[in-house]
């Protein structure tokens, strides 16, 4: 099945990977904060109309907000929630962990629609997975303190498109 975007009732997520998020280790307390925010993010959205969300499949936020959009969708509450999976090269997830690796496979075969958008792994294949995101989408939820990297650049890009961006980063994390 391929879907159909429209823009107006589609949302798209960007937030850092794990290592950025847990620079110092894994926190569990900061850990069910995050997903907490994200899961009341989506309903907040689903609430509105968006029934399409689109995530990147990069460890960490990625992958989280691609779990929230699933549990909403098992569990009943959200049942026209879609999950689209945007991956950026064939062999994403060579550099994830193990346990990442494996959430990364289930959380595409769960996945409504699987856009793969480039052959091979190269120096722009993320950036223009993130621009592919934004160009279908009308509003980002995003983990984002202002550090350097492709986060920063999606969050920055969809503000000059004057998407509306829901930051779920808290200084006090």
């Amino acid at each position: 099945m391929i879907l159909i975007f429209d823009a107006s009732t589609t949302a798209a997520f960007t937030g850092y990977r794990l290592e950025k998020i847990f620079p110092g280790g894994y926190d569990a307390v900061r850990y069910r904060q995050i997903r907490t925010r994200l899961q009341e993010a989506v309903q907040q959205l689903y609430g509105a109309g968006y029934r399409t969300f689109i995530s990147g499949m990069a460890t960490g936020f990625d992958q989280w907000a691609a779990e929230a959009v699933i549990l909403l969708r098992d569990s009943g509450s959200c049942p026209d929630i879609r999950l689209v999976a945007a991956v950026p090269c064939p062999d994403q997830p060579a550099r994830f962990d193990d346990r990442s690796r494996r959430l990364y496979a289930r959380l595409l075969e769960q996945a409504d629609e699987v856009y793969r958008l480039s052959e091979t792994r190269d120096r722009g294949c993320f950036l223009r997975r993130n621009d592919w995101m934004l160009e279908r989408c009308s509003h980002v939820i995003c983990y984002y303190d202002g550090q350097p990297g492709g986060t920063g650049y999606t969050v920055n890009r969809a503000r000059r498109l004057n998407l509306p961006v829901a930051n779920l980063w808290r200084p006090d994390e």
